[in-house]
């Protein structure tokens, strides 16, 4: 016995050094090539004599200190603005996603990208690398054009088998920019919860995710351009030729691929929803902002991504802030919720009388599971400090509200808009997670409206829909957790597990749930 121990031991301990010898040769052999002789570049302005610049400057001009805003909860409204802004293009075209999909909407907006290049707009483009699956051959075809430029955010060496990278550079990667951000012109800008693809915008076979961006003007618009520089030219953003092999090419990749998808029936009905649109018909009338307020960008600084965690880096910093100071409500919604240290903030909200209402996936609709496994463990410390919990139903999440900053959407969809409301006053939109992977992993924006009608309105969903459209969820008599389920007023349904699982997947989230994997959730 004492023998196989031994021989155990040594055996792990040459296995452990191989691995350390692994290591330190992989990470000698595939380093990050030098941006040494990278350039940077910055925002370019349309010039006032446009008649874009003028409407746009005209409207600021009579809403000083101001910003217009309209909320795109719909994913057609969304898909539809992209492609508004791209067309009124004049000058520059900048768009930094976590998620750029290759797929009817992916690649619409990619080609809609080359077209404004092709007319005389400088683009350029700032991906996250663990976003772009299958997109390397058209990115090495847009990188060639003249005026497109692409640059990858904390990119994989070794482009096949992409994940091996993990193997010896797990701390740097493990780091990803979640930002999303649209700025044409310098003048307009979209930001919030969408990454590009097409279950973000309502349309092909897959779940489709319920989310909310803001379409922007006036005078937050330079920040968020002034945002998208401090990333683009940051040490991170690497030049996407220095990345995908640059060798010259004759074939139009982007071309070939979206040939046949423009034949498709999904195509065809698509296109007719964006001409049968309110959005579309309004547009010709200039109706792109619904209200004026003033808002605030905050986002993380890309040394977060280097693991700098000071409170000056970390946005988080001070949505603590504006989440320590409501004085009656905060309603928040998060698709991804973690609430780790936050147990604390929500318990001290309650305990001074403000009440503290969340949204956030039910298992049914939650689409990573160690996630729901990291959250379902914070539910009944939650319900005990008197937290209102709602966990959003796959099956009757219904289109409605669209206009007013709704957050719900399509039947089968996933909640994936992050928003809250304070107070009848202030509103976030963004792409910030309550977990911890957005408050100490991955760089984060958004920004904060200050508007009572649109905070209000999340209020009103809160008070007024969640019943229908959300399991509550309860203490019962023995502490235990149960999920009400008021499908209408003569039937009602009690739960005593997480509605629509098994017991393999209750035992599951158990199991992950002991795992020590919190801080990379």
């Amino acid at each position: 016995m004492k023998r196989l121990a031994l021989k155990t031991i040594k055996f792990l301990v040459i296995t452990l050094l191989l691995f350390a010898l692994y290591v330190l040769v992989a990470r000698q052999l595939f380093t990050l090539p030098s941006i040494e002789n990278r350039l940077d570049s910055h925002v370019l302005t349309a010039p006032n004599t446009s008649p874009w610049a003028q409407y746009i400057n005209k409207l600021s001009e009579q809403h000083p200190g101001q910003s217009g805003i309209k909320p795109l909860a719909s994913g057609l409204d969304a898909f539809i603005m992209r492609l508004l802004l791209i067309e009124k293009a004049q000058v520059s075209i900048d768009a930094q996603y976590y998620i750029w999909h290759n797929d009817l909407t992916g690649l619409w907006l990619l080609q809609a990208l080359k077209k404004a290049a092709d007319r005389g707009v400088r683009v350029r483009l700032l991906l996250d690398d663990n976003g772009i699956d299958g997109l390397d051959a058209i990115i090495n075809q847009l990188n060639q054009h003249e005026l497109i430029d692409v640059r990858l955010y904390n990119p994989f060496v070794v482009r096949q088998l992409k994940w091996i990278n993990f193997t010896w550079d797990f701390f740097r990667l493990n780091h990803r920019m979640h930002n999303k951000a649209m700025i044409v012109d310098g003048l307009a800008a979209i930001v919030g919860g969408r990454n590009i693809g097409d279950e973000y915008f309502n349309t092909g076979l897959n779940r489709h995710y319920n989310d909310l961006d803001v379409l922007t003007i006036g005078r937050v618009t330079p920040d968020i351009a002034a945002n998208f520089d401090l990333f683009y030219n940051s040490q991170l953003a690497i030049p996407a030729d220095q990345i995908i092999n640059p060798n010259k090419i004759d074939m139009d990749f982007l071309g070939q691929a979206f040939k046949p998808l423009k034949k498709s029936q999904q195509y065809l009905a698509y296109r007719q929803a964006i001409i049968d649109s309110n959005l579309a018909q309004a547009i010709p009338n200039h109706d792109i902002v619904t209200t004026w307020s003033e808002v605030t960008l905050i986002s993380d600084h890309p040394k977060k991504s280097l693991g700098v965690n000071r409170k000056d880096v970390l946005m988080v910093t001070r949505l603590s802030e504006i989440l320590e100071s409501p004085q009656s409500k905060v309603d928040i919604v998060t698709p991804y919720f973690v609430p780790a240290k936050s147990v604390k903030l929500f318990a001290n909200l309650t305990a001074r009388g403000v009440k503290v209402r969340i949204l956030t996936n039910s298992f049914e609709a939650n689409d990573v599971i160690p996630v729901h496994a990291g959250y379902a463990k914070y539910r009944k410390p939650l319900l005990q400090a008197g937290v209102e919990l709602f966990e959003l139903k796959v099956n009757l999440a219904i289109e409605e509200n669209k206009a007013d900053l709704g957050f719900m959407g399509s039947s089968g969809a996933s909640l994936h808009a992050k928003t809250f409301a304070v107070d009848d006053r202030l509103v976030f939109v963004g792409s910030f997670n309550f977990d911890p992977r957005s408050a100490r992993l991955n760089t984060e924006m958004g920004v904060v409206i200050d508007n009572p009608q649109l905070a209000q309105n999340i209020h009103r969903h809160f008070q007024q829909d969640l019943q229908r459209q959300a399991y509550s969820l309860e203490l019962d008599q023995d502490g235990d957790i149960i999920w009400l389920d008021y499908q209408n007023p003569n039937d009602n349904k009690i739960y005593h597990k997480d509605p629509n699982s098994t017991a393999l997947h209750r035992m599951m989230l158990t199991l992950i749930g002991w795992l020590p994997i919190q801080k990379l959730l």
